[in-house]
């Protein structure tokens, strides 16, 4: 459970709601569709890998600067799929209390953005699983407007044409 404003609420009340669409998302996808062929390593994870690596050796300022690669090519990639990794890896960095602070504010902004790369795109299972990092983060309310537009979309998606960029 999460204190949220003097109250009590629980992060996941919505779980039936985030596995229903992803459910959706999985069925729906035509067998068509294929995804364009991607580089084996989009262009953070080099940097999410340096920073994971840094961390499990305990050089914060390694992994600081590995983060800010991250977070750089995350941005660059116009892709809410980096986002959404640049911004866990802000999250791991914040287990160190001295980066707490930091890597909150980092993660939220990074997933603020794959939000919005994702409505841009049109992809219900990006918005999902932004809302799924809001709630990692601690934020309920931000979470459940994700969901929101998530249905929202789904909705207006005619059936065999959701997108999941």
């Amino acid at each position: 459970m999460n204190e949220h404003r003097g109250h009590l609420e629980t992060p996941w009340r919505n779980l039936p709601t985030v596995v229903a669409l992803t459910v959706v998302l999985a069925h729906a996808t035509p067998a068509h569709v294929s995804r364009a062929a991607e580089p084996i390593d989009p262009p953070w994870t080099p940097h999410v890998r340096a920073l994971d690596d840094a961390l499990q050796r305990k050089d914060l300022g390694a992994a600081a600067r590995a983060w800010r690669g991250a977070r750089q090519a995350a941005l660059g990639s116009r892709r809410w799929e980096g986002l959404l990794e640049a911004g866990d890896a802000a999250l791991r960095l914040g287990e160190a209390p001295a980066w707490r602070a930091t890597a909150a504010a980092g993660a939220r902004e990074l997933y603020l953005a794959a939000f919005f790369r994702a409505r841009e795109d049109g992809s219900v299972q990006g918005i999902v699983r932004t809302a799924a990092a809001f709630n990692r983060l601690g934020d309920a309310q931000v979470a459940e407007q994700c969901l929101r537009v998530a249905r929202e979309l789904s909705a207006k998606n005619a059936p065999g044409r959701v997108v999941t960029r």
